[in-house]
């Protein structure tokens, strides 16, 4: 799909926002806030929608959205002042006031429709977290074995790039040594978080397990402890540093399977990845590779944000005059994806 207004396009197919044929370097925030704003330019769209959209929910401040804003309005040639594009409604919101005109692919092509696509489209992985397995004497501390899950599950769940399985349906595998094989058959899960809660006296020690449901192996773990009397600090802690760990290791995961298969049998997620491990080079060469899996990801899926944000960001890469190669680290790109 392309909007058109003025002597711009934004091209959803591609990944590109163009003036007059030339491609406009757009860092991947800035691209999503103008494709939610121009997708959506005959209502108003709120902050909230807008955070969670752009941000995937993520708390961020005020700041940073109106750097974004401002962004994308000079992408545009636009500022706060003039407004000529991106409106601001105070205290509600940003509306997109451009005379915009859309144009399907099948028109863009000449053809009354395109065939539908017979690769796979985008599949996410799956994860199901059981509940923590009680050792030693839990006392009155027994209950962090379930609460610890749970609140994962609830955090996880607000993540657009992973699926999980509900707590009623994990919660039914309390198991002391669960089958993965089941868990993969009966929930569809590609990972699954264990983990194990030990309370001696006045300490308390857990530990978390992350596996591949199909080959069995163990990904990631970790072991953490403290103190009874800190038992909410340590379960705050537990909480953000698993999930900071999953959405590192699961990725990585997702790339190394990726590598292993035939190309054409890859997924739009299974391309995703092999792309990202291109970008991470920060070379010209790779970094092309990246846009042409990235581009190719987005074909087999058109509605995939984060290959649509990665494709921005190849083309921010490219273009001379920003250096980019120079500037960005891997940090800074996973920050922006």
């Amino acid at each position: 799909m392309r909007y058109c207004f003025d002597d711009f396009t934004l091209d959803l197919d591609r990944g590109l926002l163009l003036e007059n044929s030339r491609d406009i370097a757009t860092e991947p925030r800035a691209f999503a806030l103008l494709t939610l704003l121009i997708t959506n330019h005959d209502r108003m769209v709120s902050k909230d929608e807008i955070v969670e959209k752009v941000w995937d929910g993520r708390i961020v401040t005020d700041a940073a959205i109106a750097t974004v804003i401002k962004t994308a309005r000079k992408a545009l040639g636009d500022d706060g002042a003039t407004q000529k594009y991106v409106s601001t409604l105070r205290g509600r919101g940003l509306r997109f006031v451009g005379e915009v005109m859309s144009v399907s692919s099948a028109q863009v092509h000449g053809s009354a429709g395109a065939p539908p696509s017979q690769e796979p489209a985008s599949t996410r992985p799956s994860i199901a977290i059981l509940p923590f397995r009680l050792l030693g004497q839990p006392q009155s501390h027994g209950a962090i074995a379930d609460a610890i899950p749970a609140e994962l599950i609830s955090c996880l769940s607000r993540l657009r790039w992973v699926t999980v399985v509900s707590r009623g349906s994990t919660f039914r595998f309390r198991h002391e040594n669960p089958d993965l094989t089941a868990i993969r058959d009966t929930l569809g899960a590609s990972y699954c978080l264990t983990g194990i809660v030990e309370t001696f006296g006045t300490v308390i020690s857990m530990s978390a397990e992350l596996s591949d449901t199909s080959s069995q192996l163990v990904i990631w773990s970790e072991r953490f402890s403290g103190a009874v009397s800190d038992l909410n600090q340590i379960r705050n802690d537990i909480v953000a540093h698993v999930i900071s760990a999953l959405e590192l290791h699961i990725p990585l995961h997702e790339a190394e399977r990726a590598r292993l298969r035939p190309p054409e049998s890859l997924d739009a997620w299974g391309v995703y990845h092999l792309g990202l491990q291109n970008m991470y080079r920060f070379n010209k060469a790779d970094n092309l590779e990246a846009a042409r899996l990235f581009e190719r990801a987005t074909t087999l899926d058109p509605g995939f944000a984060r290959a649509y944000a990665a494709r921005s960001f190849t083309s921010f890469q490219n273009n001379p005059t920003k250096n980019a190669f120079d500037k960005c680290s891997r940090v800074d790109v996973e920050t922006i994806l």
